[in-house]
């Protein structure tokens, strides 16, 4: 055996326990997905199961409560991601510029995110509920009749919108500041020294060169806020009506609370090659912006 075939083989036997792990966390558990949502498989009636092929995903193309839960999906994804990058941002700049004796604040904007979703979902809704003094109150104080929070759809999914943010503010925050604080000073003495002041700065030097990471920051929240459940069960259950939920938590009530096992596996398999797709459309653009920077 020659010593190009001994390497080739010694990489495959490297690779194997990796392979492996794919193959029995990743893999099997999708070809199951995919095979289960081929049928009308159901728990109380597992005597009636069978064989249904793409029914369910025609079933799904036409079905508008799943079509309304994507949309769910995007608007929290678009409203949370946006919001964290802008504050975490913003926080970010202030304590790259703090003074020395700061410093220990950096450690108390990174409570939210050691916090469980449970118990963010409970402390928030208890915030928001106006029978509670809480945001309703504070209103009060500067004149504001607060309204009824979970009673409209456009509020309820506000509140979401609101404690996911505040709940990972902190990660997108600490990134930042890292690759801010990693830039080197040279172009920012060279605009110091043509006349070039605070938010000139900012923009057309401190953006430019943080680009990348903010892209990377986005596809990684955006993926993130896709895959919210614990939130949206704890505060809303999705109401009022179907007003905020989001496509996991459509796909969670569909198997469970309508034992629809065989639709259930769908809907998730759909969810999958959603996010799939979504990230594949973000790495492009992350790599293009790489290679253009």
């Amino acid at each position: 055996m020659t010593t190009e075939a001994l390497k080739r083989k010694s990489y495959l036997l490297l690779l194997l326990p990796a392979l492996a792990t794919v193959t029995v966390l990743i893999l099997i558990p999708i070809l199951a997905v995919v095979i289960l949502s081929l049928t009308n498989f159901s728990m109380i009636a597992p005597q009636a199961n069978r064989f249904v092929g793409i029914g369910n995903y025609l079933k799904m193309l036409q079905d508008s409560r799943f079509f309304n839960s994507i949309r769910v999906s995007l608007l929290i994804s678009a409203g949370t991601v946006s919001l964290q990058i802008l504050i975490g941002l913003s926080l970010a700049m202030l304590l790259h510029h703090e003074s020395k004796a700061l410093k220990w604040t950096r450690g108390i904007f990174l409570l939210p995110m050691s916090i469980p979703p449970i118990a963010v979902a409970i402390v928030w809704k208890l915030l928001f509920t106006p029978t509670v003094p809480g945001i309703n109150y504070l209103l009060s104080l500067i004149g504001i009749p607060g309204p009824a929070w979970f009673d409209r759809p456009a509020t309820a999914l506000f509140t979401v919108i609101v404690a996911y943010t505040w709940k990972w503010i902190p990660f997108v925050m600490i990134i930042l500041l890292a690759a801010i604080e990693s830039l080197p000073t040279d172009p920012f003495e060279s605009a110091v020294i043509d006349g070039a002041r605070g938010w000139q700065i900012f923009t057309r030097i401190t953006v430019p060169m943080i680009r990348p990471t903010l892209l990377f920051v986005a596809t990684y929240r955006i993926i993130e806020s896709l895959k919210m459940f614990s939130l949206v069960y704890v505060m809303t259950s999705g109401g009022p009506g179907i007003s905020t939920e989001p496509m996991n938590y459509y796909a969670f009530t569909t198997t469970f609370a309508y034992n629809q096992m065989g639709y259930g596996a769908t809907l998730v398999f759909a969810i999958l090659l959603i996010i799939v797709l979504i990230v594949l459309f973000m790495t492009r653009v992350v790599k293009v912006n790489v290679r253009s920077s």
